[in-house]
């Protein structure tokens, strides 16, 4: 009672953070994927890290470990069946699209989060163009049913990753 004292109120909408990324106090890249924490490079088992507490949840997958050529491989050939949409504005709507799923991967450690909203004529390819964005972002795009206020915060908890609705 007296190390909760010392510590004093404690408000879990600004000192509990659920998974996805994460800014730390120095500027620094926090991944909590679920039953750890990355801060840098350095691996933590969730629980209190900083002024933040970073709950154990169920597993995301963690991040490529390979990155540089790999990386821009997979990105480019993403890219290319991106552009293979029918976008209105052609290849600058596949980056867009790209640079949201990026976006939505870097979670709350923006200070913005992007949206986007797919519309067209049925047989454009928006069902299939959705299915590709939950394989490329797996467990990092939650879908959700209800688009309420109170659905979406049910869905998300404390998690900073990207929606789906």
């Amino acid at each position: 009672m007296d190390a909760c004292a010392r510590r004093g109120v404690f408000d879990p909408a600004d000192a509990v953070r659920g998974r996805g990324a994460w800014l730390g106090p120095d500027g620094e890249l926090v991944l909590h994927l679920g039953d750890q924490v990355l801060v840098g490079e350095e691996a933590r088992d969730p629980g209190l890290i900083g002024d933040h507490v970073y709950p154990g949840r169920p597993r995301l997958t963690p991040p490529a470990a390979d990155g540089g050529k790999p990386a821009r491989d997979a990105a480019a050939r993403l890219l290319a069946a991106l552009e293979g949409w029918p976008w209105r504005r052609g290849a600058l709507d596949a980056r867009l699209l790209l640079g949201w799923m990026v976006a939505s991967l870097l979670g709350a450690a923006v200070g913005w989060r992007p949206q986007v909203m797919l519309t067209g004529d049925a047989g454009m390819g928006k069902s299939t163009l959705q299915h590709l964005l939950k394989a490329v972002l797996g467990d990092r795009l939650l879908d959700v049913a209800d688009a309420t206020a109170a659905g979406l915060y049910q869905t998300l908890e404390f998690d900073a990753l990207g929606v789906a609705f």
